[in-house]
């Protein structure tokens, strides 16, 4: 039978790890959905600025990027496992056309410009 102070130990050790990934997903989410609030404001409001708007897009595309690597650290991290590991890795390897096609969207803007005609 395992004595009092190594149960104690194993209780704080998974205290800590709940209370981190708490922090984590309220960091995540929270900041996401208070950044998602934001954008809806400014876009349903009379005068919104259309920079305004464009510049938090970015910055929400940039949180949600931050929020994913810290859950990957974090969960690599605090869940060492060789399954985890391969699944990360296999996510990895699936989102990168994705990523290729949101630089494609983010670039038809550009493409529905018309051509400046030469001289």
């Amino acid at each position: 039978m395992p004595s009092c102070s190594a149960i104690m130990g194993w209780c704080f050790g998974c205290l800590f790890v709940a209370i981190m990934v708490a922090g984590v997903n309220a960091v995540g989410v929270g900041g996401t959905g208070f950044l998602v609030y934001t954008l809806v404001r400014l876009a349903r409001a009379q005068r919104g600025s259309a920079g305004a708007i464009a510049g938090l897009s970015i910055f929400l595309l940039f949180w949600v990027c931050a929020s994913a690597g810290m859950y990957l650290s974090f969960g690599s991290a605090f869940f060492p496992c060789s399954r985890f590991a391969g699944c990360v890795a296999s996510i990895c390897h699936a989102l990168s056309p994705c990523l290729r096609g949101v630089d494609w969207l983010l670039c038809l803007p550009c493409r529905a410009c018309p051509a400046p005609a030469s001289r």
